[in-house]
């Protein structure tokens, strides 16, 4: 159709639709109970700063079964969501926040806090529907293999954005300088004069107390 790519994806045994998953907007809660929705990019972290996320998934009453050539009765379904963050293409860290069993008809929810100091510059979030265990399939295209993925998708954050961030570090004064005058500062700038030809990222570094 003119330059336009249509590209199908061939799974090898029967997979849930998007229709038969309700999932809800990934929400960003604060101190206060505010919530607000997750974008693509979040404005005015730092690690200092700990993130509570929220969402919903909910099943079809109905029509899983069928749509997986399953017995109603044969088989059990989880909620897996992992978190992944890190720089490049792929996370460079990743742990599950999330793994609760689901029955058609029935919600989940997710609830967590992420600590800052475990993030560095993204957030992906992958939340997947998988097979936990089967006994009987009606179908010779259903999924019999525990663990296997029957929907998924994703959402990826930007914490930082694409430019350097200015060098800083969070830590405790009384234990990194003391017995220092700096020990009860609020800020320490360090800085090697000596080093002007060193790139500016390698030469000067904010602390935080």
């Amino acid at each position: 159709r003119g330059n336009r790519l249509v590209k199908h994806i061939a799974f090898p045994f029967l997979t849930l639709d998007d229709s038969m998953v309700n999932n809800s907007a990934w929400c960003l809660l604060d101190d206060e109970g505010s919530m607000s929705g997750l974008s693509d990019y979040l404005a005015g972290w730092d690690y200092a700063r700990d993130l509570r996320i929220s969402r919903r998934i909910s099943l079809a009453e109905d029509q899983i079964g069928a749509a997986l050539g399953l017995h109603e009765d044969a088989f059990a379904l989880e909620v897996v969501v992992r978190l992944g963050t890190g720089p490049g293409s792929m996370p460079r860290r990743n742990w599950i926040i999330e793994q609760a069993a689901i029955r058609p008809g029935e919600s989940a929810l997710v609830d967590h806090v992420v600590t800052g100091n475990r993030l560095s510059q993204r957030i992906r979030l992958e939340t997947s529907i998988v097979l936990s265990s089967v006994t009987a399939g009606k179908s010779r295209f259903a999924p019999w293999r525990q663990g296997s993925i029957l929907w998924r998708d994703e959402v990826d954050v930007n914490l930082e954005g694409d430019s350097p961030r200015f060098p800083m570090e969070v830590v405790s004064f009384r234990e990194r300088f003391a017995g220092r005058p700096e020990s009860r500062a609020l800020w320490y700038l360090h800085w090697k004069p000596g080093h002007l030809h060193r790139d500016f990222g390698g030469s000067v570094r904010l602390f935080l107390n």
